[in-house]
């Protein structure tokens, strides 16, 4: 599924930040921040992506898309 290659994407970038952030202890602390919210927001892109995994494994991929759609008529 599309979703497993974004997750792993994500995954792959959050532990090349989290390697670049250790490795270097003299980043200026704005740019650190930057960082520091960059990853944050990638380990909750994670988290989401392994729900939605979870929730197309328990009621399927028909039945999530389903409830993906809007109300008809949109």
């Amino acid at each position: 599924l599309f979703i497993n290659n974004q997750q792993a994407e994500i995954a792959q970038l959050n532990v090349r930040l989290q390697q670049f952030m250790g490795a270097d202890k003299n980043i200026d602390f704005p740019f650190r921040d930057l960082l520091e919210d960059l990853l944050e927001e990638c380990e909750e892109a994670i988290d989401w992506l392994e729900t939605q995994q979870g929730l197309i494994d328990y009621i399927t991929l028909p039945n999530y898309l389903q409830t993906q759609m809007g109300p008809k008529g949109d």
